[in-house]
């Protein structure tokens, strides 16, 4: 009986289930798992299931019900939305909270080049970095003077707040703005 119940429970692990019932995050998690539960088949049964489990997941990745991305990706894309005020989607981690977050692409401060600088409205500056964006201080600085080609710190503080350091001068407050 061993085979008939690990061919069910395989079955039932590969069985699709309604797309609105299931998250990206989830149906991708339940295609990898049912691959993994091929490796526990019964030998005359594992090449079916590891068929079956592969044919599923390669289907919903070209359906592009889901994506596989690597670790660099990862941290490229957090580089960029670095600054940004986003809902909570956890797209790619969601910090300490959360057991499986990868704490080696979390991004609590970038260094960039500065790539335009100009005086705002009531002595603030907005620059532009390298990576891309747009910053800007949020108070006056007589020391923070960013220009073109200055390399920059831009450090995420408590409670949403950023700070920005140009070399070794002083940090001041800043805010993304693109």
């Amino acid at each position: 009986m061993p085979t008939r119940a690990t061919a069910l429970i395989a079955c039932l692990v590969l069985a699709p289930l309604p797309a609105a019932a299931q998250t990206t995050e989830s149906r991708g998690e339940g295609l990898v798992s049912a691959l993994a539960a091929c490796r526990t088949a019964a030998a005359d049964q594992r090449l079916a299931c590891y068929e079956q489990a592969s044919a599923a997941l390669i289907s919903a990745r070209d359906r592009h019900e889901i994506r596989i991305v690597d670790r660099e990706a990862v941290q490229r894309a957090k580089r960029s939305l670095f600054g940004f005020s986003l809902p909570h989607l956890n797209l790619f981690g969601t910090g300490k909270e959360d057991p499986r977050a990868d704490s080696d692409t979390d991004v609590r401060e970038i260094t960039s080049t500065v790539t335009s600088a100009r005086q705002a409205a009531y002595g603030l500056w907005a620059f532009g970095l390298a990576e891309g964006g747009e910053w800007q201080s949020t108070a006056e600085s007589p020391t923070f003077d960013p220009r073109k080609g200055d390399t920059v710190t831009i450090k995420a503080g408590m409670l949403g707040r950023y700070t920005a350091k140009i070399g070794k001068g002083r940090a001041v407050d800043v805010k993304r703005l693109r």
